[in-house]
Formats: C-alpha cells, structure tokens, sequence
C-alpha cells in the first residue's frame, strides 16, 4: 500500500525570534533574525521522541519557573531589578536543565526546518538546516524558538512577539 505525503512548506518570518543580549542574560531581548525567514514543513507527525522531548520540555519549563518563589528580595531593590534578576536565574537554571536534551530538540527541529536564510552573530549565512552541524552557531533561545516554529506555533502567534 503506498501512501502519498500531506507535507507541505510554509515561510515563517523570524522576526520574533527572541535572544537574550550579553553573557549573563541581563542585558535585555535582541531579535538577530529579523528580516530573515524559515521554511517549515508542515503536517509532520510527532514521534515518540519527540512527544518525549516535549513532555520534558514542560516539565523542564515548570521546574525553571519555580524559582521565583526561591528567590529572596535584596534590600533596596526595585521590582524591576527584582524581575530582570529572577529572569536571568530562570533563564540560566532552563538552561541548566536543557542543556542535557538539546541533542533532542536539534532532531525534531531538523524533520521540519528544510531551508533559512538566517545569519550568525557575525553575519555569515548558516549551513543548510538538515545538517546538524548548522545549528552549533545558535542559542539555545534560537534553538528554542525552532522548536516552536516546528510544532507550528511563533511567540508573534501566540501574542507574546515583539511590536516594533
């Protein structure tokens, strides 16, 4: 019996995609991939590692956001110093926790990403996104944000993107 494929390509704009600026994650949002798009290939099925990755993915999330209820208030410290610090620990602790099945999300990333234009922070254009190798230039953030792109979902889709 053979059985025709339903997978189409879509172009996404990476205009949301959404990287902490500087080392310690203090530094505020840049968005490095605006004007640059992605070429997703829609109506993949799920695997069973990636239905696995994704449930750690939440878990991982959950965990990540616990923190701000560990976290003590400095003397003198305004809410938003407060904020930008619980940030930057959730995002280092997320970080942490992922670190461990990045592996995972490069592989369900690569089924569906099939061509970009995205650049390095240099400039230089990536490798072709089917090989692994391509995406060791990326944040985790950006590495992040494939994986939504990929399960059909953007932060601009979700309401959570940038205005400007």
């Amino acid at each position: 019996m053979t059985t025709e494929s339903t997978a189409k390509t879509e172009q996404i704009l990476s205009d949301d995609c959404a990287v902490s600026e500087g080392a310690d994650g203090v530094g505020g949002e840049i968005f490095p991939h605006r004007g640059q798009s992605i070429e997703v290939r829609t109506g993949v099925r799920s695997s069973l590692a990636d239905v696995r990755f994704l449930h750690n993915l939440r878990r991982l999330q959950a965990e990540a956001d616990a923190i701000n209820t560990t976290i003590e208030d400095k003397p003198g410290e305004t809410a938003e110093a407060r904020k930008n610090r619980v940030d930057a620990l959730k995002e280092a602790k997320y970080t942490e926790l992922l670190l461990p099945h990045i592996d995972a999300a490069v592989q369900i990333v690569m089924k569906t990403i099939v061509a970009w234009d995205w650049t390095n922070q240099f400039g230089e254009p990536l490798g072709t996104p089917t090989d692994a190798k391509s995406y060791e230039d990326l944040s985790i953030a950006e590495i992040m944000y494939l994986v939504q792109v990929s399960r059909g979902r953007t932060p601009a889709a979700e309401g959570k993107g940038s205005s400007s």
